[in-house]
């Protein structure tokens, strides 16, 4: 869409996400059940969510970036990540992030996400939002949220990351907490080394 202006065929998708999905899979350190899981399952996830993301939200967008690489200083500490999208299509330029999910995201949650807010630094645009495809067993859904950062959100963030930074060149890891879902020994490949330990 960039290069040339038009949104691919929804078949261009298709065709990739065999492909696609198992260099992923191989790049990635499976856990738990995912072991388990067949790859087809895993392509048969993706092309049903690109299904209905590339025919409901895919039309709407008119990217600035895609898979922008940043590495920058927040708050004198150095960040190093990868935003999906910024996007202008809403006629505001908006830093977006996609995920795939078992719910709706809200406003507070893309208000009070860090990742966002650290996004919205690096880029200066205070406006963000989630684009989430919502996988159900009925069929998947997209539901975009946005939000509007103040200045304090964001010097939150960069407290936020300088304290964490801190902490780890002192030796000290931030424990998630157990409400967040990669706190699990599904995802967590040091579950049996913290949470999973039996005492």
């Amino acid at each position: 869409l960039m290069s040339t202006g038009t949104l691919r065929p929804l078949e261009a998708g298709m065709d990739e996400a065999q492909g696609t999905t198992k260099g992923i899979l191989d790049d990635t350190e499976l856990v738990g059940l995912e072991l388990d899981t067949p790859t087809d399952e895993y392509v048969e996830r993706v092309r049903a969510a690109y299904t209905v993301w590339h025919r409901v939200r895919a039309p709407e967008i008119v990217p600035l970036a895609i898979e922008k690489r940043f590495d920058q200083q927040i708050n004198g500490v150095r960040c190093v990540g990868i935003i999906d999208l910024i996007d202008i299509g809403s006629g505001v330029k908006t830093v977006v992030d996609l995920k795939i999910t078992k719910r709706k995201k809200s406003e507070r949650e893309a208000r009070n996400s860090l990742q966002l807010a650290m996004y919205a630094n690096v880029t200066n645009t205070p406006h963000v939002g989630f684009d989430a495809v919502v996988a159900k067993a009925s069929g998947s859904e997209v539901h975009p949220v946005r939000a509007i950062l103040t200045a304090g959100d964001l010097a939150w963030a960069g407290t936020l990351v300088r304290n964490v930074a801190e902490s780890i060149n002192k030796g000290v890891f931030p424990l998630s907490s157990p409400e967040e879902w990669w706190c699990t020994e599904r995802f967590c490949s040091f579950w049996k080394e913290c949470r999973g330990k039996g005492c």
